[in-house]
């Protein structure tokens, strides 16, 4: 069924006529006229051509209004964030795409290098590809890591001694396996067994220690010089999808197929909260660094005393999962004892203190600007989300995926050896950061955004 009346349907086949006459014979025009019930073919001034014009123009007006568009999200996102002009790179956000790297297999989990300008990303086909950020025509290097899918890589935060000062990757993967290589020669350096399902998330504790998780519903605590296993717990009652540590290093985030966050001490593996508000599967886990905690202060009804948080070392957490769903959370204080290892408090339950809601599928990953003011998430809804944490609003979407969105990443600032222990004021953190933001998909690519 035509959507033109029968009047605009007689017009346009007549300007169509009036176009072709010159440039057909008089055969084809006859008979053309007489498909299109035209009785007689009447002069209409070039109409058709004024009508293309139009639209050209027309076309023209979008691209600009597009363009002023993106100018003032930027300038409004700006002053959303009470941004100074001084800290151009404390306040900027990512808002378009700078460069699609193209992989062989989905992409599962991406990094970047705390101090170099390397990407790394992992494959549903057991590769991982480093790519230099300075110049990105081609990858670096592609690695045969695992005869089945990388479920998570992480790259040391600091050299490791054992290594030659060099930085390791770590790979986990649904072979059972956790390998650790050489991130300057790729050499393989050795493989941590003992998880009896798939390896699911990878934290580092320090420059020679790790946490790994798994669907076999532990977390298990390794020496990466010695290749032992120091220690294993397990809390949850399914498969343990993601983990995260807290900035001491002492205290863990999990969260589970059992739909239950689990903050937990990571020396001994002693429970101590629960997060429970998830009706699905709980997909990824976060510590709210310090720097946003004064944001947070504003939504938190508890009365509870800032320094004993301070000591810990933790306040709240940000979960996200297939109820496609964010939280933030109020983490208990759990009893603290001289020489002996924390217990959990008579109230181990954490508070939910926040709702964001926007994203239309699974809550996938989720990652802090070093500012401290931006949450950025990513979703199976194939977009990310930038979230100002003061005021809990999205304040920009950047969609650019053609499949599912599965790993983001934000560079972190490159301290010097001994200076992420001092106070980092904005602008110190300006001074330090580097603005590359990444995102990796099932639709075979990873994003670089600027």
């Amino acid at each position: 069924m035509s959507l033109l009346s029968i009047k605009q349907t007689e017009d346009l086949n007549n300007s169509i006529l009036n176009y072709l006459k010159p440039l057909i014979s008089p055969s084809v025009l006859s008979n053309l006229q007489s498909e299109l019930q035209i009785s007689s073919i009447k002069d209409d001034n070039e109409l058709l051509v004024k009508k293309w014009n139009a639209i050209l123009r027309l076309q023209k007006k979008v691209v600009d209004l597009e363009q002023k568009l993106e100018l003032s999200t930027k300038q409004i996102t700006a002053k959303l964030l009470n941004e100074d002009s001084s800290l151009t790179k404390f306040y900027w956000i990512p808002s378009r795409l700078k460069k699609t790297l193209n992989n062989n297999s989905v992409v599962t989990s991406t990094d970047i290098h705390p101090k170099l300008p390397f990407i790394v990303n992992a494959g549903s086909d057991g590769t991982f590809t480093i790519w230099n950020y300075l110049d990105l025509t081609q990858p670096q290097s592609t690695t045969q890591a695992h005869p089945k899918q990388i479920n998570d890589l992480a790259i040391s935060p600091k050299p490791l001694e054992f290594n030659e000062n060099s930085h390791v990757l770590v790979t986990a993967s649904s072979d059972l396996f956790v390998k650790v290589w050489d991130l300057k020669t790729l050499k393989l350096i050795r493989t941590l067994t003992g998880h009896e399902h798939v390896v699911s998330s990878i934290v580092f504790r320090n420059e020679a220690q790790i946490f790994t998780a798994s669907r076999d519903m532990t977390i298990k605590l390794w020496d990466l010089k010695l290749g032992w296993c120091l220690k294993t717990f397990k809390g949850h009652s399914d498969w343990v999808r993601t983990i995260d540590i807290n900035e001491t290093f002492e205290f863990l985030l999990s969260g589970s197929n059992d739909q239950s966050v689990r903050l937990s001490h990571g020396e001994s593996g002693t429970g101590l909260g629960l997060l429970l508000g998830h009706n699905q599967v709980v997909e990824t886990v976060k510590f709210v660094p310090s720097i946003s905690n004064a944001y947070l202060d504003i939504l938190n009804p508890s009365t509870v005393n800032n320094e004993i948080y301070t000591k810990l070392g933790y306040k709240y957490a940000v979960t996200g999962g297939r109820d496609d769903v964010i939280r933030f959370w109020l983490l208990p204080v759990p009893i603290l004892r001289p020489h002996n290892h924390p217990l959990p408090s008579s109230n181990p339950q954490g508070i939910c203190i926040q709702e964001l809601i926007g994203h239309k599928s699974w809550i996938k990953d989720l990652a802090f600007h070093p500012n401290g003011k931006v949450l950025f998430s990513c979703s199976d809804d194939k977009s990310i989300r930038l979230w100002n944490i003061e005021t809990m609003t999205c304040i920009s979407t950047l969609e650019a995926h053609t499949g599912f969105i599965n790993s983001i990443s934000i560079a972190p600032p490159v301290w010097e050896i001994g200076e992420d222990k001092q106070t980092k004021d904005e602008q110190k953190i300006n001074e330090n950061m580097r603005t590359i933001f990444i995102s990796g998909s099932t639709d075979q690519t990873v994003k670089v955004w600027e």
